[in-house]
């Protein structure tokens, strides 16, 4: 009987410890927070892609969410780019976050507005906007980022997927050199437009989604 109640003690020791070593595994592996932290645990499991001129883009993709961190070898403010052969949104971060389409037609791609619509402003405390307004931008976006008044050389994005973000490319403006540097690498179109990084929306422009990397979106996969 001793021996039985000692078995017992054994195999609800080890149950305990597997249960620790299990939460333990899902913490170090949880989804990032958009909080500019780029913390180990979060991008353990990332795909890594080096950026033109020094650092790394890193990709995450849990379901249809897809995480992007940027890191570069200076201070600066990153540009996402998604879209498909039909359609482009420029996702840019700086002290604030704003978006603009762009959307093809014949051999041009027409901007849906004369400028960025910029929201989520950093206060002068160096203090995010409320948690409720950014959960509202990204329910009514399906992006986010961090807004950064002093162009850190790290930032992280939230990009939700859906059939029109089939691709994805990044530019890197470099603060105070005015560099940039993309990815993916010798991209034939206007990602590395400066006038576009600067937070700018020429008429001018032309994009080519299809040779940018791919963003892995499934239909049907939440």
């Amino acid at each position: 009987m001793p021996a039985v109640k000692l078995m017992m003690k054994i195999f609800r020791t080890i149950s305990i410890l597997f249960a620790v070593a299990g939460c333990a595994a899902a913490d170090f592996d949880q989804a990032p927070r958009i909080d500019g932290i780029l913390e180990a645990g979060e991008w353990k499991s990332a795909e890594v892609h080096a950026l033109q001129g020094g650092g790394n883009i890193r990709l995450r993709r849990i379901g249809n969410d897809l995480y992007i961190a940027v890191s570069a070898m200076e201070h600066g403010f990153p540009t996402v780019f998604v879209g498909n052969s039909d359609a482009v949104e420029v996702l840019h971060a700086s002290a604030a976050q704003a978006s603009v389409t762009y959307t093809r037609s014949g051999d041009s791609w027409i901007p849906a507005g004369a400028s960025f619509d910029y929201m989520l402003r950093q206060d002068s405390g160096g203090q995010q906007a409320p948690k409720a307004a950014r959960d509202e931008f990204l329910k009514n976006y399906n992006w986010l980022s961090t807004s950064d008044r002093s162009h850190g050389a790290d930032r992280e994005f939230l990009v939700r997927l859906h059939a029109g973000r089939r691709y994805v490319a990044v530019s890197f403006l470099g603060i105070p050199s005015m560099s940039i540097h993309g990815w993916p690498e010798n991209l034939p179109d206007s990602t590395k437009d400066p006038r576009l990084l600067r937070g700018e929306v020429p008429l001018d422009l032309k994009f080519s989604p299809c040779s940018w990397h791919p963003t892995g979106w499934q239909p049907g996969n939440r």
